[in-house]
């Protein structure tokens, strides 16, 4: 767990308050504009790719140090939860938006409904089931956020009377 804080203080602080943060947000949001503004954008997308690699290398340490064994395959069937925690946790799949506070805030509450299922004896073929439910409702609410025009045939009854 102390591990887990200090990677979302160390996430949190380079995000959202380096310039570099913000340049990362700037390209992902509009890579021809971070251009305009001079920022070398292939640094950037790079050096981000580099901290995903560090971070992934990370995970994998301490996957290996609490299993007390390695395999190439190892977290395979993380990859929806972690998706789900992503995208609950407020960042958008076009870029530009995201923080770090609600995305661990999605992975402990994906945690702790993974724990429970398998408190109340629900196997664990089952458990990604309600998770990809969760992913469908969080997309789903999104776009609808983010379409207003959507928005407008919702409230003018065009999808309640079909």
């Amino acid at each position: 767990m102390l591990i887990f804080l200090a990677l979302i203080v160390i996430s949190y602080v380079i995000l959202h308050r380096t310039r570099y943060g913000r340049a990362v947000f700037l390209c992902g949001v509009n890579a021809a504009a971070a251009e305009f503004c001079g920022i070398n954008t292939r640094r950037v997308v790079m050096s981000t790719y580099v901290l995903s690699g560090a971070s992934a290398a990370v995970a994998g340490i301490i996957l290996t140090s609490y299993l007390g064994t390695a395999k190439a395959d190892f977290g395979k069937e993380l990859t929806l939860p972690i998706i789900t925690a992503v995208v609950l946790g407020g960042t958008s799949n076009l870029g530009g938006r995201g923080g770090v506070i609600g995305t661990a805030l999605a992975a402990l509450v994906i945690g702790v409904m993974r724990f429970g299922l398998s408190m109340n004896g629900v196997t664990t073929q089952y458990h990604d089931i309600p998770v990809g439910a969760l992913l469908i409702v969080a997309v789903g609410c999104r776009t609808f956020m983010d379409n207003p025009s959507l928005a407008r045939l919702v409230r003018r009854g065009w999808l309640a009377k079909t």
